[in-house]
Parts: structure tokens; sequence; C-alpha cells
């Protein structure tokens, strides 16, 4: 061995190695994510935005509890506080309510790349467009996905068109009603509005530069607020008006994925992801070693590095 002459040779040797397979797992982690099944589609992220939105909302546009009292604030005015989403009335006819309705199947299919074709050329003749499409040849069974957007209108008319491309495997349709959240986003965008009338009537009467400032930094995030929530509310409409389809196709059905609502309890389609996942985890486990291994020369030439300067750098010390 290189580091036979130095008593921590081997030692440094082992660690070194395990610092590169390790950097290099982490790197192919980073580059390489695994491609799972989700169950949600478009709806479900839908939630976060609104969340973190709302939080911002909840933020009071009081200057300070100072302003009563500091007489530079005393012009500035208070914003009542927005209504709760729960304490919002919400009166709005059947045909005027936003639903954003999502959809997935699992279809077993001759030709993957064929049906991923015809689904692709199914949302353009129905007015709508795609979103994200996959084909996976890696394995000896072809596997692919497709994500669809199609007008609402013709959403529940026209699955049965997609679902006689193959056998049907598993299938999911939701629904998420919200209306309640586009009204309440209305009210508060009008309140924000109100507000952002007051400031600027304020920012023209002001005379001190601190004045200015402090209303100038008051417009600023009021009007952050309107466009967050406008941002919001668009995208509630857009999803509304077109809902998402996502189609799993394969060759094999081992290779689909179970879907369902969650309600029920099926031990064969845990066993059958289980299997998936850990064929997922054998392929990665080898590719990791065709990375060692394609590496191995550059390691020899570092190693080799290595030894020539710990062999200078004790030949100077003798």
């Amino acid at each position: 061995m290189i580091f036979a002459d130095s008593p921590h040779g081997k030692q440094i040797a082992v660690i070194s190695g395990i610092v590169i397979v390790v950097g290099l797992l982490f790197w192919y982690n980073t580059q390489y994510q695994p491609y799972y099944y989700g169950e949600g589609v478009m709806g479900q992220s839908a939630g976060e935005p609104s969340m973190m939105r709302d939080a911002m909302v909840e933020d009071s546009y009081d200057i300070s509890t100072k302003s009563a009292t500091n007489e530079k604030y005393a012009m500035m005015p208070t914003i009542a506080p927005s209504p709760d989403s729960g304490s919002v009335a919400v009166d709005v006819p059947a045909t005027e309510r936003l639903v954003i309705k999502n959809g997935s199947m699992s279809i077993l299919v001759d030709n993957v790349a064929v049906a991923v074709g015809q689904i692709k050329q199914f949302a353009i003749e129905k007015g709508g467009f795609v979103v994200t499409s996959e084909i996976d040849t890696y394995d000896n069974d072809p596997t692919g996905s497709v994500e669809i957007r199609i007008p609402s209108t013709v959403f529940d008319t026209n699955l049965g068109t997609v679902r006689v491309l193959g056998e049907v495997q598993s299938e999911r349709t939701d629904g998420q009603d919200v209306t309640e959240e586009y009204v309440d986003l209305q009210a508060r965008l009008d309140n924000l509005k109100a507000s952002e009338t007051q400031f600027l009537s304020i920012m023209k009467q002001a005379v001190k530069i601190e004045d200015i400032l402090a209303v100038q930094r008051e417009l600023t995030n009021v009007r952050g607020q309107i466009e967050s929530m406008e941002g919001r509310m668009k995208y509630l409409k857009e999803s509304a008006a077109f809902s998402s389809l996502t189609v799993y196709l394969s060759t094999n059905p081992e290779q689909l994925p179970v879907l369902d609502n969650g309600n029920t309890w099926k031990p064969l389609a845990t066993v059958k992801d289980a299997l998936r996942g850990l064929q997922d985890l054998g392929k990665k486990i080898v590719d990791v070693f065709i990375w060692v291994a394609v590496y191995i020369p550059l390691w020899i030439v570092l190693i080799l590095v290595i030894w020539m300067v710990r062999r200078w750098y004790r030949k100077t010390q003798q």
C-alpha cells in the first residue's frame, strides 16, 4: 500500500475514501431526484401559498402603539382588521362557485409513447394545454406520465376519452371549493385598496421628511399585500377554469401507482409500492458504484499526490 510506511496511512486512506463516497452520494441525490407519484395534482399545492399570504394579511397596519402620543404619527390611518375567512357569508349561485377539479389515472397501455401523444392531442383539441410530459424507457417495461389542463366545463364529460386508451388500473378525481376563500380575499383586497387611497392622501399632506418616509413604508407594505392577494385570486380563478388531469402509463401493471382517496387500506398496494421503492433504491446503489468506478483513476491520482507530498514533507524534516 502507498501509506504502508506511515503509522496512520491506512486510517487516512479509509477516511478519505469515506468522505469521497459520501460526497458522491450527496451530489447524486441533489442532481437526480427520485420520481414519485403524488396523489394530489394541482389543487394540493394551493394551500401553502394561501397560508403564507393569509398570514401576511393578518398583520396590522398600525404604525406603532406610540402613534397615539407621537405627533408625527398622529395623521396615520388605522386600518380595520379584515374579516376572518370563517366569518364571511358566501352567497354565490352554484353556477358561479369556484371549484378546482383534479383527476389522476393509472392506465395499462400497449405503447406508452403513442398513448402520451394521444393525450397531448386530446388536451389541445379541448382547448387546454400540456403541463408536463415524461417517458422513461430505462427498463424493459417503459413508463410515462403526462399532466394536462383542460377547461373545467368539459372535464367530467371527456374523461372517457382518456379511459379508452387502455385498461384503467386505478383512478381518482376530487374537487376543492375555493369560493369562500376567493370572496374573503376580495373583501380584504377592497379594504387594502381603501387604505392605499388613505395613505396617498396623507402623502400629499405630509411636510416633514420623517413623515413622508413613514407613510412611504406603509404604502409599500400595503401595495405588496395587494399584489399578493391579486396574484392569489388570479391563481384561484385560473385553476378553477382549467382542471388538471395526470395520467400514469405503463406496459407493466406493476410499474403503475395505485391511486385511491386514502380512506381504504390496501395491503397489496402497499407491498407493491414497497417493492417499487426497493427496486429504485437498488438502482441508485448500483449507480453510485458505477460513479465510483468511473472516478477510480482520479482517486489514484489524488492518492499518489498525497503520498508524494507526505514523502517530501518527511524528507524535509530529516
